[in-house]
């Protein structure tokens, strides 16, 4: 029976990974064509490598964790995550095609945690993607349906919970197969490990072109503005942790070879990442950094005997670091850009986003725990619906950082009920780490690696770096190699093994199955994007097109079908609902448009002329948000005219408020239905600007 239950969290974690890449291929809005053939070809090219290759092929995979998002960008012409899914659908079919289905390769008590995590992911996404669409696949391709103060559409915020949940899926698979790849041979490295390093050191060779030439080159502007090299990764702090990493498991690798040039290389490899992280300006990748620098200081001070140009090489990479670490844009020189004392320094790093401690993601994070407990937001959900927290909290809104503590960050997700099994996993991990005995014959190398592992850990106090897929793949591989291959104890017996009690595996089931539950409920409550629309004061409208402008700068927005729900913050009492269509054969066939409310029908009407129609409203004290829906009984299609429009256009509508009931002229005035209104203590907001006006606004 525990076997049967091991064998159920593997397929669900195996069979979700791909089943979302998948999706993403098929549905993220962001995708082109081209990116989706590229993510296809590699999802077939990385199932045939699984059964061809186990050598240095599977390194080409991840080596695109760090190469392919300024490659992809070249000719795709786009940014973001969407860049990801070509390497990941490769890495996605490797992986399911060389790791067992029904079991995991991991210590019997990392089976229980990380095969919970699994299930709970595998359970988790389905409900979390469609409440983001409200459980409708025709807002699949509603780009005018925004979620958040995030300004994502349904599309996009689906998009961002599903790549958040196969990064994590992705890392699992890979610990799972690099811990059996450790067990098999734990002397011989894993070509996978291999195309982290070497990869992202030729990041490094890119970066150090961007700081010192030009720092436009295979970037963004949005970096190069700040003369912050990204080397090939578009980012200038995933780069730059990548690159800290990079530079002491390079080291690591190079310095232990058996050959006469392998000390230069240890050298000339850690110096490449060490500058080009300094390049990045990265105050995260410096942190991490840190913590290894003595034992590797310690090994190059060993290794003087080897050579007479070692002092000469520690002396080089010493300086170039240096350059790198305090120059214009060093990590150093922005810590002290920083100018507060140390407390407000720490204070500021802690909340990011806010001053001080009145806000910040850190608030943001603490509120979404106090509300809800036992399940957080959902994965992936923090960024969508953080924006909404901020605009209450201060009516501004929220930048977007990947900056907050990791705990507290996964607590906001997960909860207690998702999140218990990854913090007891992170606790033994961590443990481990800090006290596990290393082989005497790797005693040195094992220092370096244990040190770079506490370093991603101090920066996951300020940060989520493993947010970030190559990021969680280092931190992954450097766990399996200290823990797994390097430990200095006797291997399991076959009873050891399957030492986990039955009712543990049922237990974690259950947290996974409770999860997933109570997120299908909020999903019809409280985070429904309806519901949080109404709490957030911004609009939510589904069934319509983008917002336009009218000449007087406006704006309005077409229905695209037949039916069309809108959720609108009410700035005051008084709203006022601009109606007209656009039907060329209106006079022929008129266009019968309905107007309804929760509480009853304002407007039921055959329009024959094509002009306007305005409805004033007059909203019960307290009522803070206009909720409607339109219904037109015709649609059409100006490409059908011989017009460059190809969409599909029912009636145009404007909400726009005045100030007074006095201002309801020449309206038709209809007072709220008599029903009892919601009324919510929630801040308002002061709605979009230019639409407080809308008598003077009239289509062309």
């Amino acid at each position: 029976m525990t076997t049967s239950v091991e064998a159920a969290t593997k397929i669900a974690t195996v069979a979700s990974a791909i089943l979302i890449v998948s999706v993403q291929l098929g549905v993220n809005p962001d995708a082109t064509w081209a990116l989706r053939t590229i993510g296809s070809f590699m999802f077939v090219a990385g199932w045939l490598s699984g059964r061809f290759s186990r050598q240095w092929f599977p390194a080409l995979w991840v080596a695109g964790a760090v190469l392919a998002p300024a490659v992809l960008r070249l000719f795709a012409q786009r940014e973001g995550p969407v860049l990801d899914l070509a390497w990941m659908a490769g890495a996605v079919g490797y992986l399911a095609r060389t790791v067992p289905w029904s079991r995991w390769n991991l210590p019997p008590w990392w089976r229980l945690l990380l095969g919970g995590w699994g299930l709970t992911l595998a359970l988790a996404w389905p409900v979390i993607g469609g409440r983001e669409i409200a459980f409708d696949v025709d807002l699949l391709a509603d780009a005018g349906a925004i979620n958040s103060w995030a300004l994502l559409s349904a599309s996009q915020a689906v998009s961002w919970t599903l790549y958040v949940v196969v990064v994590q899926l992705v890392g699992l698979l890979w610990l799972d197969w690099i811990v059996g790849s450790f067990r098999e041979d734990s002397d011989r490295l894993p070509s996978l490990i291999h195309g982290l390093w070497i990869g992202t050191t030729i990041a490094s060779l890119v970066a150090i072109y961007q700081g010192l030439v030009d720092p436009t080159f295979l970037s963004t502007s949005p970096w190069a503005s700040l003369d912050r090299a990204t080397g090939t990764m578009l980012d200038a702090n995933a780069y730059g942790m990548s690159a800290s990493i990079a530079g002491a498991v390079g080291f690591v690798v190079l310095r232990w070879q058996r050959r006469r040039c392998a000390l230069p290389a240890a050298f000339g490899v850690l110096a490449i990442n060490w500058v080009g992280m300094g390049m990045s300006g990265s105050r995260t990748a410096l942190l991490c950094a840190l913590p290894a620098t003595l034992p590797m200081a310690i090994e190059l001070w060993r290794s003087r005997g080897q050579t007479g140009r070692a002092r000469l090489a520690i002396t080089a990479v010493a300086v170039l670091a240096a350059i790198g670490w305090a120059g214009a844009v060093g990590p150093v020189r922005r810590m002290l850009d920083l100018q507060l004392s140390g407390g407000q320094a720490i204070q500021t790093l802690w909340n990011r986003g806010g001053a001080g401690v009145q806000g910040g993601y850190g608030t943001i994070a603490n509120q979404m725990v106090r509300e809800y407990p036992l399940t957080g937001v959902g994965p992936g959900s923090y960024h969508i619906i953080a924006p909404d927290y901020w605009r209450l909290m201060t009516d501004n809104r929220l930048q977007f950082d990947n900056a907050q503590n990791w705990w507290r960050h996964q607590a906001a997700e997960f909860g207690l009920l998702g999140g218990v099994l990854i913090f007891i996993w992170s606790g033994i991990v961590a443990w481990a780490v800090l006290t596990s005995r290393v082989r005497p014959d790797r005693s040195g190398a094992g220092a370096i690696i244990r040190w770079t592992i506490v370093g991603i850990g101090a920066t996951s106090i300020f940060g989520v770096p493993t947010q970030s897929p190559a990021l969680l793949l280092w931190l992954f591989a450097l766990v399996a190699w200290l823990t797994v291959a390097w430990r200095d104890a006797r291997r399991p017996t076959a009873e050891e093994e399957r030492s986990v009690p039955l009712a543990l595996w049922l237990v974690a089931t259950g947290l996974a199955l409770g999860y997933s539950a109570a997120h299908l409920m909020y999903a019809r409550g409280s985070l429904a994007v309806a519901e949080r629309a109404r709490r957030a004061h911004h609009q939510y409208v589904v069934g319509a097109h983008p917002p336009e402008l009218l000449p007087a700068g406006s704006q309005f927005r077409w229905t695209r079908g037949k039916e069309t729900r809108v959720v609108w913050p009410a700035t005051t009492r008084w709203p006022v609902i601009v109606l007209w269509v656009d039907h060329p054969d209106i006079v022929v066939e008129p266009v019968r448009v309905t107007l309804t409310t929760p509480c009853g029908v304002l407007l039921d009407e055959s329009l024959r002329t094509h002009e306007p129609v305005k409805v004033g409203l007059e909203l019960p004290e307290g009522q803070q948000t206009v909720e409607a829906s339109l219904h037109v009984s015709r649609t059409w299609r100006p490409a059908a005219y011989g017009i460059s429009d190809p969409r599909e256009l029912g009636v145009a509508f404007v909400i726009g408020f005045v100030d007074t009931r006095d201002d309801l002229v020449s309206t038709r005035t209809v007072a709220w239905p008599a029903c009892a209104p919601r009324v919510r203590s929630s801040r308002r907001s002061s709605g979009p600007e230019g639409l407080r006006h809308v008598r003077s606004y009239w289509p062309v």
